[in-house]
């Protein structure tokens, strides 16, 4: 009965193993995508703030296009970023898609940032 069960041990863990790696690579391509895209929306929402309590609307849109060239973002600078300001509120909309490629398979990261802030 142990010559059956020979070799079934190094099996499983080559297999887990293999499943670690491909874990690990996917990881380390998709991760940096999306924490690039927290950075980008935590750039928006400060000076989506800082526009409306200050009164600045005009170089919002130039600072959110320079991070995103800063970031590599491929933003649509026509359709990918819209502003509007309304007489309460400032509303600045970012959307944007990366494709990630894995190899076996194509991740797609669709970001959309959608800030608010009171005007003053």
């Amino acid at each position: 009965m142990r010559r059956n069960q020979r070799g079934e041990g190094k099996l499983g863990f080559i297999i887990a193993l293999a499943l670690l790696i491909c874990g690990i690579y996917a990881g380390a391509q998709v991760i940096p995508v999306r924490i690039t895209g927290y950075d980008f929306k935590d750039h928006i929402r400060e000076e989506v703030r800082r526009a409306a309590a200050h009164g600045k609307m005009g170089k919002i849109r130039q600072s959110i296009l320079d991070k995103a060239d800063e970031l590599h973002i491929p933003i649509d600078k026509k359709k990918g970023l819209e502003i509007k300001k309304t007489k309460s509120e400032l509303i600045v909309t970012a959307e944007y898609r990366v494709e990630v490629d894995l190899k076996v398979y194509t991740y797609v990261y669709n970001f959309k940032a959608d800030e608010r802030a009171p005007l003053f």
